[in-house]
């Protein structure tokens, strides 16, 4: 055999060697799973190659905070999820003064509980001057009391009402 023809029948072994490795790159699913285990994304992708992550989904009373892996390339079929954690909001109650009476952190659509209110003489505690269940914001809560007042009456000594 030749130089010529050792070159190349080498040179056509590996084209076919290289054509018929770059075929057989296994192929991998990745699976992009929301908070209620609902699908976001399915990705099939070569080996080695990158993964590009979706937009993860807005959810009310929720925030994104990322994704229980950060794989950058796929190497086997993976399953990646979304993490999100419950927003929170400060309620703060406050007297006739503007005193603070209590300050609460409360999740998402959930109460806060209304503080014990301390009598003031000459007034009767109403309640409050908004909602403060189902919480989707900060709140700031104001008591309201209403000024007590008396109707004095004058009698005589065989009581009959003085005018």
């Amino acid at each position: 055999m030749t130089i010529r023809k050792i070159f190349i029948f080498t040179f056509i072994f590996l084209l076919f060697f290289i054509c018929g490795c770059s075929d057989k790159l296994k192929e991998y699913t990745i699976s992009f799973i929301g908070n209620n285990n609902e699908n976001i994304q399915t990705l099939v992708v070569k080996e080695d190659e990158k993964i590009n992550y979706p937009e993860a989904p807005v959810i009310e009373g929720y925030q994104f905070i990322g994704w229980d892996q950060n794989i950058e390339y796929a190497t086997s079929d993976t399953n990646i999820k979304a993490l999100y954690e419950i927003l929170t909001y400060n309620v703060t109650f406050y007297d006739n003064n503007h005193n603070i009476l209590s300050t609460q952190i409360v999740e998402y659509n959930s109460n806060a509980v209304a503080p014990n209110i301390n009598t003031i003489t000459g007034y009767k505690f109403i309640g409050w001057d908004k909602e403060f269940n189902n919480v989707k914001s900060d709140l700031i809560v104001n008591a309201i009391f209403e000024k007590l007042s008396y109707v004095v009456k004058f009698y005589d000594f065989n009581n009959n009402l003085i005018i």
